[in-house]
């Protein structure tokens, strides 16, 4: 290959970074209603939204913990706002009195619903020229990406503390 090859490679996929982005500008739009008001989340704050939208049952801060894979302690913060806000609330778990579950309120279920159908509706626009194991395939390696995205601000993190 060579390199004029590469760097229309290398362009043809920075383009396609760029239509993401924008794709993600306009589901984060969906996110805040609009920037300038109090209603605003943070990406993490639409996810636990969401994550309480999709499950069945609402999940203690431990379970939603392990689904999102961050600390008890973060996911307690981020449900404290999100209940200051009356997007969710805390309730008692029946069968056992020492758990707290999490539920959404009217007002959160709303908003994850609203949030939902954004991501519902990106996904359609971008997934219609794509098998179900090349999505699948896109998927992992996001995930992957992710990963290793998140260890790296780790080590970020500890060597800036050191």
């Amino acid at each position: 290959m060579s390199n004029n090859e590469d760097i229309e490679i290398l362009e043809n996929s920075l383009f396609t970074i760029k239509q993401i982005s924008s794709l993600l500008k306009e589901l984060e739009q969906v996110i805040n209603n609009n920037e300038e008001t109090k209603d605003g989340l943070t990406k993490r704050q639409a996810e636990v939204l969401l994550y309480l939208f999709q499950l069945p049952n609402p999940p203690s801060i431990r379970e939603l913990s392990r689904y999102l894979s961050t600390s008890h302690q973060n996911i307690k913060k981020i449900c404290l706002l999100l209940e200051k806000e009356n997007y969710v609330r805390f309730v008692e778990d029946i069968k056992d009195k020492r758990k707290t579950r999490i539920k959404l309120t009217i007002k959160g279920d709303n908003k994850a619903g609203e949030i939902n159908k954004a991501l519902n509706n990106i996904a359609k626009r971008i997934s219609n020229d794509f098998k179900s194991s090349e999505i699948d395939e896109i998927s992992r390696l996001l995930r992957k990406l992710q990963f290793a995205i998140d260890n790296e601000n780790m080590n970020i993190r500890k060597n800036f503390n050191n």
